[in-house]
């Protein structure tokens, strides 16, 4: 019966993917008829589809369908299908590694017409092109372009790109051995995941942040943060995430020479991997824990699984991890005391990384003798026309700019002239003012018989020949006391003659003061604030309000002008 079951079970899979691949196939056939009758603007649109349809499967035809759309674009002169053919012709190399060609693209897409006017879109292939440079080892590159992308992603407020790309940036960091700068990315990226429920994000800061502590030697916080992304991988029931924390973890602790809770680990990634990811990653989960098993002193174990994970990488013709474990099993053997295969896996893992190095080489001239897929003239021609509207951009942007400058520089000279102009008027109205007042002042000696005019020729001959107003704590009664009066007939008779109260009059003595000092030649170089002192004022601001209250003018303002 169970057999039976297994059978029926086996053939409604094969009918289900046999029916999704011939739907595939007809929509495939229906696009492709389509695009042999469409023109324009919808030919346009169908190429575009096409395109992003078929990048991951075949990026080759999507390369073809880019070159046929960007001649089109150029044909029409359609600026936004412009851009988006340099972006799919990036996508397209990208996708096949061709990472110079891929960046090269990206970087047109960015500077085009269309293109640079979209934050969104700028966003997007600046951060195509860090992971551009950063796969070709040009790491400053790679930051400098991550950074564009989040300053593109912010202006256009989209804060999940801009967390994207700023996980990018913390595991470039990573690369350019700079942990503390990863752990400030993953931490800015993590609150914006949570937020839009991004878990598979979440998970990949948690994992971020659990390796950049662990290596930056914060232990304890890096076990937290490793049992935060284990727990929510459990929560999503993701058996393949679940063993890429595992192994991240394991790695971590061997690094810290804990090889015991290390080799623990490894065994738990091995159980999510089995039949579940590539044969590759169960392989080298066997490495690790072999090479564990060769620091924890288990020499017979570790040989039985380094051994057979040489074979495996063999079989895969896998060079990189071949030269690993060539070198591990050189040190195994050596700690067995058998220096002749010791020194046979290391002569072996040396040659493999020469060898390597020179593919490496081989492969990077070749990549850039690739000839892009569309016609070199009139890509030319786009980027001609795209360099000639840029400049016309930044002329007019400079010609703004400098009318803006000029107007505001007439502005300000004419604000200053204005001032200028009213300062002189108010200081032509002190002197007149001061003129008054001298004739005041003399006016009230040797005046009539009433009782008020006496009393106020004795006040003014006494601030007159005594300066008493210089005293910062003349007060009316001391005067009073001075010509035998008493306040209420002082002050009656400052204000029967003045019309000011007694402060006033005291004030407008020491002001008068202050202008004659001012305007004297010999004490131009006193401060203003000595001046206040002079002239009876018990602190500077008090001078400084008084001044400009009486006069119209700041003690500074009107010493320049006279």
């Amino acid at each position: 019966m169970r057999a039976i079951y297994f059978s029926f079970s086996k053939l409604v899979i094969f009918l289900f993917l046999l029916l999704s691949s011939y739907c595939y196939a007809n929509e495939t056939d229906s696009l492709t008829q389509q695009l042999k009758v469409t023109k324009g603007i919808d030919k346009l649109v169908l190429l575009n589809k096409l395109i992003l349809k078929d990048i991951y499967t075949d990026p080759v035809l999507s390369g073809e369908y880019a070159g046929e759309m960007m001649r089109l674009a150029v044909d029409t002169e359609n600026d936004s299908m412009i851009s988006k053919s340099y972006y799919n012709l990036g996508l397209s190399y990208y996708f096949r590694d061709f990472w110079t060609l891929a960046s090269d693209n990206f970087i047109l897409a960015i500077n085009s017409k269309w293109g640079s006017r979209s934050e969104m879109f700028t966003a997007r292939c600046s951060n195509n092109v860090g992971i551009c440079f950063e796969y070709m080892g040009e790491y400053e590159k790679a930051a400098y372009y991550y950074y564009n992308a989040i300053k593109a992603s912010e202006k256009h407020g989209d804060t999940l790109l801009t967390a994207r790309t700023r996980l990018n940036l913390g595991m470039l960091y990573f690369k350019m051995k700079d942990e503390t700068k990863a752990k400030k990315m993953f931490l800015a990226s993590l609150p914006v995941f949570i937020k839009y429920n991004d878990d598979i994000n979440v998970i990949n800061a948690y994992q971020n942040l659990f390796l950049a502590d662990g290596i930056l030697g914060n232990l304890n916080e890096s076990e937290k943060y490793f049992n935060k992304a284990k727990s929510l991988a459990l929560l999503l029931n993701d058996s393949t995430k679940l063993m890429d924390i595992y192994l991240d973890y394991g790695v971590l602790l061997s690094d810290h020479e804990d090889y015991m809770n290390a080799k623990y680990i490894f065994q738990q990634a091995l159980n999510y991997s089995r039949n579940k990811v590539k044969g590759i990653t169960n392989n080298y989960i066997l490495y690790c824990i072999g090479k564990n098993e060769m620091y924890l002193g288990n020499l017979d174990s570790a040989t039985a699984l380094l051994t057979n994970t040489y074979k495996g990488f063999q079989d895969m013709n896998n060079n990189a991890w071949l030269t690993n474990v060539e070198l591990s099993l050189s040190k195994l053997y050596a700690r067995k005391g058998n220096f002749i295969l010791s020194d046979k896996f290391l002569k072996e893992a040396l040659e493999r990384e020469k060898t390597m190095f020179e593919e490496k080489k081989v492969k990077s001239i070749s990549e850039m003798e690739v000839k892009y897929e569309t016609d070199k003239k009139e890509q030319a021609l786009v980027i001609q026309n795209l360099q000639i509207a840029s400049q016309q951009k930044q002329i007019i942007l400079i010609s703004f700019m400098a009318f803006l400058f000029a107007t505001a520089l007439v502005i300000v000279l004419f604000m200053i002239k204005k001032i200028r102009v009213k300062n002189r008027n108010l200081f032509e109205r002190n002197k007149e003012l001061t003129s008054r007042w001298e004739k005041l002042k003399s006016c009230g000696i040797n005046t009539n018989n009433e009782t008020d005019s006496e009393i106020y020729s004795r006040i003014a001959e006494l601030m007159n020949r005594e300066l008493l107003y210089r005293n910062p704590e003349l007060t009316v009664d001391y005067i009073s006391k001075k010509i035998n009066s008493n306040t209420k007939y002082v002050s009656g008779a400052i204000k029967q003659k003045t019309g000011m109260n007694f402060n006033t009059y005291i004030n407008t003595h020491r002001i008068e003061e202050a202008k004659k000092i001012l305007l004297d030649a010999e004490s131009k170089t006193w401060s203003l604030d000595a001046v206040a002192v002079n002239c009876g004022f018990n602190n500077p601001t008090t001078f400084y309000i008084n001044f400009k209250k009486y006069t119209g003018l700041t003690p500074a303002s009107y010493r320049n002008i006279g």
